[in-house]
């Protein structure tokens, strides 16, 4: 690996694709010329290396399919550890497979990020426990978890709650809905502060949030 630019947040760097080491079931997000993301979401299947990568359409109907041949897209993910990004070319879309042939890059932008990044925001938006829903203030936010504040108990420790958190990627407004696990409470004079972890999130939404908290951090 050739560093390229560092930082106190990351490490980037030019690897070659299979260097990446992609795991099949990877979620990629496929942002059009336009900057505008694919409609429906895709996966990484395999490499054929030199020669092209093959990823699967995750859409229940072919009428659904929104990539075409000759579109060039900016391809980004996470694979937990990295976060990746490059460009290719679609060169053939199997409709009855529901896959797609995508060009294989020579070398693909990586960063090395920060494990469970935090940023600091003042976020408001509900949270419901038992069928009940409280309007909460989000004091910082993490791909794992959250800070809360809100005038109202909002459960005890171990109790799951559904959490709604807006998010912005490629200047989209999208709203996550996302099952939280009260891990910790503190009472204060102007309220109470409570500590979430997200639990089973999909790949997704972990993507979304990645993105998102880096945006923040950054100042994006």
């Amino acid at each position: 690996m050739n560093q390229s630019t560092t930082s106190e947040t990351n490490i980037e760097v030019e690897v070659s694709l299979q260097e990446l080491r992609l795991k099949p079931g990877t979620e990629l997000i496929m942002i059009d010329s336009k900057a505008k993301p694919l409609p429906h979401k895709t996966q990484f299947v395999a490499i054929f290396v030199g020669k092209s990568l093959l990823v699967t359409l995750m859409v229940d109907d072919t009428n659904k399919i929104a990539m075409r041949e000759g579109e060039n897209y900016l391809i980004k993910g996470f694979t937990g550890k990295y976060d990746f990004s490059f460009y290719s070319d679609v060169l053939q879309v199997d409709k009855s497979q529901f896959n797609a042939r995508m060009s294989c890059p020579l070398s693909v932008s990586v960063k090395l990020v920060r494990n469970q990044l935090r940023a600091g925001l003042s976020l408001s938006t509900s949270i419901t426990n038992k069928s009940v829903t409280s309007t909460v203030v989000v004091t910082d936010l993490s791909p794992g978890g959250a800070g809360i504040f809100s005038k109202v108990p909002l459960g005890t420790i171990g109790e799951l709650l559904q959490m709604k958190v807006p998010v912005v990627f490629e200047k989209n407004n999208i709203v996550l809905e996302l099952t939280s696990e009260i891990c910790h409470i503190v009472q204060t004079d102007q309220g109470i502060k409570t500590g979430v972890e997200f639990v089973k999130t999909s790949q997704h939404d972990k993507l979304m949030l990645h993105y998102f908290v880096n945006a923040l951090h950054n100042g994006d």
